[in-house]
């Protein structure tokens, strides 16, 4: 099977068959074979073939036109030729083999790793990136919670950490830790500008040890109200994955 993208046509070897492509696919099918198996974004192939010929394009074209062509292919004996990446792109099998003939005065397009390429999959990178960002502080609160062992309010020590104001740490820390983590809550609420008193309970860690720099780590603190003796309600946390004390 040879493919012309000069003419937007395929020539079946065992019988000399053309068979005239339209000219979306055929852009498709040389971007793709341009591609040399890397990913191609969808968003990439949208920008190519419609944008950049004053049309209008769409995921539905896009699929409407790869189902064209995969059928095509297919029943010319060449099958699975493309690999769809759901939601993101498509890319070649690297398994078919495909060898490029030049000829005189070809003019060849930007290939898919172009710097319009580069961008979409810079784009991407950089939400991945942010979804991570989101997401691993957030487990690392669910792992605090989860395995840190938790005390009855009434049965655990309130520490006085300024005057009226009392914290309750959720876990054991040593009398040196305990020194640190009244200066690190202090520390705390004056960056977040919040003013503890006898209305306020404050429920505190700390994964990482406590150390004697203003390092402090993976860190939580809550700040809530007291509501009665032993209930506390409207409680906004704060989850810092590397709590570092501020200087001046």
């Amino acid at each position: 099977m040879l493919f012309n993208p000069a003419d937007h046509t395929i020539e079946c070897g065992d019988n000399d068959e053309f068979i005239k492509l339209s000219i979306p696919a055929s852009q498709l099918l040389e971007l793709l074979i341009l591609s040399k198996g890397e990913l191609v974004t969808r968003d990439y192939l949208l920008t190519e073939v419609w944008d950049k010929n004053g049309l209008r394009g769409s995921n539905n074209n896009l699929n409407q036109y790869m189902s064209i062509l995969r059928r095509t292919l297919a029943n010319h004996g060449c099958d699975n030729l493309f690999i769809t990446i759901p939601k993101i792109g498509f890319r070649l099998n690297t398994d078919i083999k495909i060898e490029t003939r030049a000829g005189p005065g070809d003019e060849g397009i930007a290939p898919a790793n172009s710097s319009a390429q580069k961008k979409h999959m810079k784009e991407l990178a950089i939400l991945v990136i942010s979804f991570l960002c989101i997401v691993i502080p957030l487990a690392g609160f669910i792992l605090l919670k989860q395995f840190t062992s938790h005390y009855d309010i009434t049965n655990s020590d309130l520490v006085e950490v300024a005057p009226g104001c009392h914290a309750l740490y959720l876990h054991k820390f040593s009398d040196n830790e305990k020194l640190r983590a009244k200066i690190q809550i202090n520390a705390m609420l004056s960056e977040l500008k919040l003013k503890c008193d006898a209305g306020n309970t404050l429920l505190f860690d700390n994964i990482d040890p406590i150390p004697n720099d203003d390092d402090y780590g993976r860190t939580f603190l809550s700040f809530c109200n007291n509501v009665g003796e032993k209930t506390l309600a409207n409680c906004t946390d704060f989850f810092y994955s590397a709590w570092k004390e501020p200087h001046e």
